[in-house]
């Protein structure tokens, strides 16, 4: 008896460590658990957000165009406006804010939109809000659809010319807003350039803009008749819009090589400061006999220093220009000239220099 009390105390002990060890492995596992796909929203950090808008119809061009847009404050708590920006620096700009709205007041935004340099569907957009942590904001889309008519591009440089190397362009003429505008004539008064009409279609992009393409010529360098230097003329339209005719100007430029290579085929001196700036350009001549003694170069502006020198087959026009007090803060544009002795241009080489300083 007294060993079957001892063996069932065992028993009893022994099952109750299997339960133990049993408990501590169940809670080692991983358990299992069923996750609930739920989609938490994202509050934003603009607890008010409002939105204004103005359409100021088919306007014209070079207009300064002012708008008034009113918000009633509706809430309980004062809006207090800090910070105002425009998506256009230059076309769009605030002429006046409130810096507080009261409950239950409203408030004027005063808006100017200049119409200079815009086509077609223009939509700009004025933001203002507080202080941080930028708890309110107004948003004011502002919309005009500027009527214009104009030519893309609207210049044409040609570069660097040959008589044997054909040259084309794409030149194109754009109306925005103006339906029953069309070109009536097209003229040019140089004979190395030609037209050619080509038929033209409007891309939904810029149809969505309220453009379109209303003629499309190919211009093309023939070469005919040109002297060698620099070349200038102008394409000229008639386009008529009603009872309105207006005339659009294409220049054209370029240079002719003729018996000399140039490159760079101009010379870009670029911003002029304290440092001298010093620029080359190579000549190469058909003519294998030209003696650059004979050669005399000249500048169209004084401060610029000129180096004529052989190199092997080649020719080496050397440029210094230096910064002058009278020319500060100024864009230049001239073209250097080499002619000689009988006075007759042998190259000309154009420059473009800006004169700037921070003292």
């Amino acid at each position: 008896m007294k060993y079957s009390v001892v063996f069932l105390f065992v028993l009893l002990c022994l099952l109750t460590s299997c339960q133990k060890q049993e408990s501590v492995s169940s809670e080692s596992k991983p358990k299992t658990v069923q996750k609930t796909q739920t989609s938490v929203p994202v509050k934003s950090t603009l607890e008010r957000s409002y939105f204004l808008k103005h359409n100021f119809g088919d306007v014209d061009a070079n207009q300064k165009l002012i708008c008034s847009l009113e918000l009633k404050n509706e809430t309980d708590k004062p809006m207090l406006f800090h910070f105002s920006s425009t998506s256009c620096g230059t076309c769009l700009s605030v002429k006046s804010k409130p810096e507080k709205i009261e409950p239950g007041k409203t408030g004027i935004f005063e808006l100017e939109f200049d119409t200079t340099g815009k086509r077609g569907l223009t939509p700009q957009h004025a933001y203002f809000w507080d202080a941080e942590p930028k708890t309110l904001l107004v948003v004011a889309d502002i919309t005009a659809t500027v009527r214009a008519i104009w030519t893309d591009p609207e210049m044409i440089g040609l570069g660097n010319l040959s008589t044997n190397e054909p040259h084309k362009t794409k030149l194109y003429v754009m109306a925005a807003e103006l339906p029953d505008a069309k070109v009536t004539s097209v003229q040019c008064d140089a004979s190395w350039l030609t037209l050619t009409s080509k038929p033209v279609e409007t891309s939904k992009e810029l149809k969505s803009q309220s453009i379109q393409a209303i003629d499309y010529y190919e211009t093309e360098w023939t070469g005919k008749d040109a002297e060698p230097g620099n070349l200038a003329t102008k394409i000229i339209f008639h386009v008529q819009n009603g009872n309105e005719d207006k005339i659009l100007e294409v220049p054209v430029s370029g240079y002719l090589s003729g018996d000399v290579e140039i490159v760079p085929a101009q010379i870009v001196f670029g911003r002029v400061a304290k440092d001298e700036v010093v620029r080359t350009c190579t000549l190469t001549f058909k003519k294998t006999d030209i003696d650059p003694a004979v050669i005399k170069c000249t500048a169209d502006h004084d401060f610029i220093k000129i180096d004529f020198t052989k190199q092997k087959d080649t020719f080496v026009l050397t440029t210094r220009i230096t910064l002058s007090p009278e020319t500060k803060n100024q864009l230049i544009e001239g073209k250097i000239t080499g002619v000689d002795q009988s006075g007759k241009t042998i190259f000309s080489v154009p420059y473009i220099a800006f004169f700037n300083t921070f003292l």
